[in-house]
């Protein structure tokens, strides 16, 4: 999972290999991971591994599904169904909480 690692136990040690750490760097991960294998059995570590991904985004039904909960009527529209969508600048646009435009720098 990127940006974390696993915390160290002085109890139950662990070889912690980070694998997005060598995609940040433009390594060839495969071969990271299969020479940080050959370290755990060259030291005649356990042959055990655990690969930890990211937990799912949410989903559009995901949000709807809570908004319901909490009441609300919620549902899915496409894109094209939305008239009023406008693209954005780099200048920005600030709106208020109620959607009227804000000249707020």
């Amino acid at each position: 999972v990127e940006g974390t690692t696993l915390a160290p136990n002085g109890d139950d040690q662990a070889f912690v290999v980070d694998a997005w750490l060598a995609g940040k760097y433009d390594l060839d991960v495969p071969k990271y991971l299969v020479a940080a294998a050959s370290t755990v059995e060259q030291l005649g570590g356990p042959l055990k591994a655990k690969l930890i991904v990211p937990s799912a985004p949410l989903t559009p039904e995901d949000v709807v599904g809570v908004l319901k909960g909490r009441g609300w009527e919620a549902e899915i529209v496409e894109q094209a169904d939305v008239s009023a969508l406008i693209p954005t600048s780099s200048d920005g646009l600030m709106k208020c909480v109620d959607g009227r435009p804000s000249d707020h720098p």
